[in-house]
């Protein structure tokens, strides 16, 4: 358990490239079991299996995102990097790209789970965070429809397999 009496910050994690399509998996019991070894210095909160994170600690945020991508890459070299911000910042933001997507698709976008029917399929809006050492911007960018993207020809996975 983290010191009661150290000042505790919480940040959103998200590892860049964890777990997409067929490119470097790690099982969400392996994150765990993993990650398990950097208590007490921080606590973690898994939401699913691709690498985001609410983290509880008494370190930096650069220090606490060091820590775990250092645990995560020693599994999965390949990993690209790390996004972090502070909870209250997705809230607000999230907060922020639901009145735009409403304001923007009307009927056609869901709250709940963040959906935007368009031509027929189902979409989900998000919020895409600047990997560190870059700062949170305020500003909301515009929403744009695109497709997701794939993993380039000669990307390699976490067991050196090509995509």
């Amino acid at each position: 358990m983290l010191a009661l009496n150290s000042s505790m910050e919480k940040y959103v994690v998200l590892i860049c490239g964890l777990n997409i399509r067929a490119l470097n998996r790690i099982s969400l019991i392996e994150q765990k079991r993993l990650l398990a070894g950097l208590a007490p210095d921080l606590t973690v909160v898994y939401v699913g299996d691709k690498g985001s994170y609410l983290v509880t600690t008494t370190h930096p945020r650069e220090v606490a995102t060091g820590l775990i991508l250092d645990v995560l890459r020693g599994r999965c070299p390949q990993l690209s990097g790390v996004a972090v911000a502070e909870p209250s910042t997705v809230k607000s933001a999230l907060a922020n790209l639901a009145k735009v997507a409403a304001s923007k698709y009307g009927a056609q976008f869901t709250v709940a789970d963040f959906g935007v029917s368009i031509g027929g399929d189902s979409w989900r809006a998000g919020l895409a965070l600047p990997m560190l050492p870059a700062a949170v911007p305020t500003a909301l960018i515009p929403l744009y429809e695109r497709k997701n993207a794939v993993a380039g020809v000669g990307a390699r996975g976490c067991d050196g397999s090509e995509a």
